[in-house]
């Protein structure tokens, strides 16, 4: 009786262990800056002011000021944070996106035993507009159709009362059975006073 509940014990706290990121380029410092990630949709460029002039492949250096803060991981100046751009127009959602391979897992899911967890920040500043953003997380079968129990965040947006720093989400669910790839999506769009889409 023992050695059962002691060997019941190591199973669950291996389970709960912290695992492998699936993620490529979680937080966007790989160069080129965007690696991993696959661009939907962006706002234009030419738009683009200090200190957003490095735009490229949705990703900016921030300068530490209220509407670009530095990444939420240092609070210093030097890392690099996700940025949709900018547009002339109102207009959105734009879109990035990453699909994860999880076919490896597939014993697990389809067992109905494999969670994963998802975290991730979100900022959105400059309260007179009411550029938003958001999180989707799509479990999708070997037909590339979504299942059931994704995970999709409500839209952020300073306007809409998430004030000027890093909102911090995460889930964790089990994969539905079938599950054969996690689609990550981040959205941004703006709806008044263009350029820029601060999130």
């Amino acid at each position: 009786m023992r050695k059962r509940i002691l060997f019941i014990f190591s199973i669950l706290y291996l389970n709960l262990a912290p695992a492998q990121n699936l993620v490529v380029n979680s937080y966007a410092e790989d160069l080129p800056r965007g690696t991993g990630w696959t661009i939907l949709s962006q706002g234009a460029s030419t738009c683009l002011l200090v200190p957003t002039s490095n735009f490229l492949n949705w990703t900016m250096i921030p300068d530490g000021s209220v509407n670009y803060p530095y990444d939420h991981t240092t609070g210093l100046a030097g890392g690099t944070v996700f940025y949709s751009g900018c547009s002339p127009f109102l207009q959105g959602p734009f879109e990035l996106m990453q699909d994860i391979d999880v076919s490896a897992d597939a014993v697990n899911i389809d067992a109905g035993a494999m969670p994963y967890v998802f975290s991730g920040y979100i900022q959105t500043p400059v309260s007179n507009q009411t550029d938003q953003g958001r999180f989707i997380v799509e479990f999708r079968n070997a037909s590339n159709s979504v299942l059931g129990s994704s995970y999709t965040t409500s839209w952020q947006s300073y306007f809409g009362g998430s004030g000027n720093g890093w909102v911090a989400y995460t889930d964790t669910r089990v994969a539905p059975a079938g599950t054969r790839t996690i689609r990550i999506r981040m959205q941004t769009q703006i709806l008044f006073n263009p350029p820029a889409i601060n999130v």
